[in-house]
């Protein structure tokens, strides 16, 4: 099943700086669980998949609700295995797309996870200057702990998949892949899987 183009159009531009409507999209399980197989459907025409991956990427900011739902539907992965199964005639758009709503999730997983290892971001909970409860704080690291370890961005069989992007003429995609190792990178034994 997919979304039509037109509707994903109107969510994009209905969530873009409204966090209620971003909460309310993201709790909506069906629609995000179709929206995240819309990265992946083969005979998808390629403007459905880029608008997905916009969708998803806005979703991400907020409420670390949302980032829950996102991670629950699985849409790391969904997204890491679209972005595994780009093709040399794929838009480069798409490619963009997907790279900036992996950058986008998983960074503010990892904001969540942990504190950045050279400081250069703020806690995802804090970043948009709302104060959150500590209890919610718990609730939000607990949650996304459970359901994803940033070690498995670093896997081999993952990094050959993203690293080579690096090469690309399209800079927006470099740009994000490389925001995203830059962002993520949480301990030594992640940089030492980069840099080997």
């Amino acid at each position: 099943m997919t979304i039509p183009l037109l509707h994903l159009k109107q969510v994009k531009n209905a969530v873009v700086g409204n966090p209620s409507k971003k909460a309310e999209v993201a709790r909506d399980e069906g629609f995000l669980r179709t929206l995240v197989q819309c990265l992946n459907l083969p005979h998808s025409p390629p403007e459905i998949r880029i608008e997905a991956a916009h969708v998803l990427a806005l979703l991400n900011y907020g409420t670390g609700g949302s980032l829950i739902s996102l991670i629950h539907a699985r849409t790391h992965r969904a997204l890491i295995y679209a972005f595994a199964h780009i093709q040399p005639t794929d838009l480069p758009a798409h490619a963009a797309a997907l790279a900036r709503a992996l950058r986008d999730v998983m960074c503010a997983a990892a904001d969540v996870l942990g504190p950045p290892l050279w400081g250069l971001r703020v806690h995802y909970v804090r970043r948009k200057g709302r104060r959150v409860s500590d209890e919610e704080e718990r609730v939000v690291r607990e949650e996304v702990g459970v359901a994803l370890s940033l070690d498995g961005l670093f896997r081999l069989d993952i990094l050959d998949k993203l690293l080579p992007h690096l090469n690309t003429p399209n800079t927006q995609l470099r740009t994000h892949i490389l925001n995203l190792f830059a962002f993520c990178t949480r301990s030594t034994t992640q940089r030492t899987m980069l840099t080997t």
